[in-house]
């Protein structure tokens, strides 16, 4: 059955966001339908499962549930709306609940928050005195999000907490070097090349082996290479450090791949001065990687490419036998800006 929900993604790279969503919803063969876009919040139409699946797997998606209401951002719309909730989709019995009004964006800034809160939390007793409220320990949260000049309210069902992917970070890592990328989007990428649990996904310039590692942590089976062996073991410190268990690990030139059959590719290729090229323009590696990819990868099967570079992206992917699907341009920092590429392999 068909419900709607509420999403609200990282302010970081609002389409990218929305993308890695899509990407885990297509992957688990959860139907849905975007039935609009807000600043930093997506609403949409999907099964129940969404729920799971998103928080269990998505890095750049913050928070979300059940939608209950979407109205003007006007205190006489707001508690016109409250009033119209049916008592039976105010959760459970006896439930212990909260109310938490989130500001997106400085959105609303005549609506004082606070007071809001307290104002939906007595309605919502009125209309179910078998409730109890609970700033602490609820059992159930409402939330609202002042966004667009909206407000977006339900039940709160997702909860994706950066501190997690904060406890990853690169330095804390048994090998660390410069160019190792960040968990949340390494786990991002992994998602964008659609690779389901259980399934063989590469990186064939595994690095430090962040992509490897979300990867891993999601359930998917692992397989990395790179040119230096000193990255490879590098990259089986940090597997093992996480607990992640990989299928291989190889040193390997990207023009010849060890390598018969995967189901998905995600991969940052090297670039600029901290990255290892052996001096290949980056333009090369790419061809090569493409090249090599189109081997292995089967028929209707996806990867996910991070890059520097754009030009002749797009004729180098369809010459080796793949479909553009989608790009996603990612400020990390001041000096880099990487291009994310979707591709699909064609017969």
């Amino acid at each position: 059955m068909e419900s709607e929900f509420f999403i609200r993604i990282s302010g970081e790279n609002e389409e990218l966001a929305e993308g890695e969503v899509q990407a885990v919803l297509e992957t688990e063969e959860i139907g849905y339908i975007i039935l609009k876009r807000l600043p930093q919040v997506i609403l949409l139409s999907s099964n129940p499962q969404c729920v799971e699946a998103i928080t269990r797997k998505c890095a750049m998606t913050r928070e979300g549930g059940s939608l209950l209401f979407i109205c003007k951002a006007e205190m006489g719309e707001i508690i016109h709306a409250v009033s119209g909730i049916r008592p039976n989709r105010l959760g459970e019995m006896e439930d212990r609940f909260s109310v938490r009004i989130r500001r997106i964006q400085g959105s609303s800034r005549e609506i004082h928050a606070e007071s809001l809160e307290g104002e939906m939390g007595r309605m919502i007793l009125e209309r179910r005195p078998d409730l109890k409220v609970d700033l602490r320990n609820p059992r159930q949260a409402f939330l609202g999000l002042l966004t667009g000049g909206n407000m977006v309210f339900g039940l709160k069902r997702i909860e994706v907490r950066p501190r997690d992917y904060q406890s990853r970070r690169p330095r804390d890592r048994p090998f660390f070097h410069p160019s190792s990328m960040a968990p949340m989007l390494a786990r991002t990428m992994a998602n964008l090349s659609r690779c389901r649990e259980g399934e063989l996904l590469l990186d064939p310039f595994c690095g430090t082996g962040g992509i490897l590692l979300e990867a891993g942590l999601t359930g998917r089976r692992v397989l990395g290479s790179d040119v230096k062996p000193e990255m490879v073991e590098g990259t089986l410190r940090n597997l093992s450090h996480a607990g992640v268990d990989y299928e291989g690990l190889v040193a390997s030139e990207i023009g010849n791949l060890p390598f018969i059959r995967v189901d998905s590719i995600a991969t940052d290729t090297p670039y600029g001065k901290l990255s290892t090229t052996l001096g290949n323009p980056p333009e090369y590696l790419i061809e090569k990687l493409l090249n090599s990819a189109s081997k292995v990868i089967p028929d209707g099967r996806f990867i996910c490419i991070g890059s520097r570079i754009e030009t002749g992206l797009m004729e180098k992917a369809e010459t080796a036998g793949f479909t553009f699907i989608k790009s996603f341009h990612f400020r990390e920092h001041r000096s880099l800006t990487r291009v994310i590429l979707v591709l699909r392999k064609e017969g």
